[in-house]
């Protein structure tokens, strides 16, 4: 990874990822986790962390299946903390979806753009994550506010107001995530200027990683945010 970063809406229930590193399955786009189900909307510095290497993309199917993880699936967590995690750069491909799952050790959510350009991102945790340009606030549930800003635009505007819908738009609801871990919101805060903001509701202040992965085959690139469950 270059630097520690960091229309449908495809929720993934459990962890399914095309990668994975020396006996760690990886979630997200998930792997080492399951087949996702969909949800349609109206639609500090940096520092240096290991990262998995993409492989192939996973489909999208409707039947939640919940798969195991390995033994030492849990290893690299432990070196996971709660600074931003940064990516400079940026695409002129378009973000087109976000998906979510679960995994043994931690929670994930993943966002796909349109394209091999690797996006710039900042992810990080924030009191309330605003909207850029005119600094709307737009809470969401759980006790911490991971901000996570893709620059990349969304797919469908200007056109139309975009696959996540209206900025303020619940991706993911409270009442979807009751049962999980560390996840507790998924929320769409905007596009300004060519960098998309959403904000992800987390149940406390939890260690957590980003990076990006570029799937060549499937012709996307991918911004992976995992967050630990403890």
């Amino acid at each position: 990874m270059a630097g520690r970063v960091t229309g449908t809406v495809a929720v993934l229930v459990t962890l399914v990822a095309g990668a994975c590193t020396a006996g760690e399955p990886v979630a997200g786009d998930a792997t080492g986790a399951t087949s996702p189900t969909t949800a349609t909307t109206g639609t500090t510095s940096p520092t240096t962390k290991s990262e998995p290497t993409a492989t192939t993309a996973e489909s999208t199917t409707t039947t939640p299946e919940r798969a195991g993880a390995g033994p030492s699936s849990c290893k690299r967590v432990t070196t996971w903390d709660f600074r931003p995690d940064r990516e400079p750069g940026s695409s002129s491909d378009r973000l087109f979806q976000a998906r979510i799952g679960q995994h043994k050790c931690f929670d994930r959510v993943v966002f796909d753009i349109d394209g091999t350009d690797k996006p710039g991102a900042l992810v990080r945790y924030v009191d309330v994550v605003r909207a850029d340009g005119s600094g709307e606030p737009y809470p969401v549930a759980g006790d911490a506010a991971l901000e996570v800003i893709v620059r990349a635009s969304i797919s469908g505007y200007p056109e139309s107001t975009g696959t996540f819908g209206r900025p303020g738009n619940r991706l993911y609801t409270a009442e979807d995530l009751r049962d999980w871990r560390t996840l507790r919101e998924v929320r769409f805060a905007g596009f300004f200027e060519g960098q998309s903001t959403i904000a992800l509701g987390v149940r406390e202040n939890l260690p957590f990683r980003a990076f990006t992965l570029v799937d060549a085959d499937a012709g996307i690139s991918k911004l992976v945010v995992d967050i630990a469950h403890k």
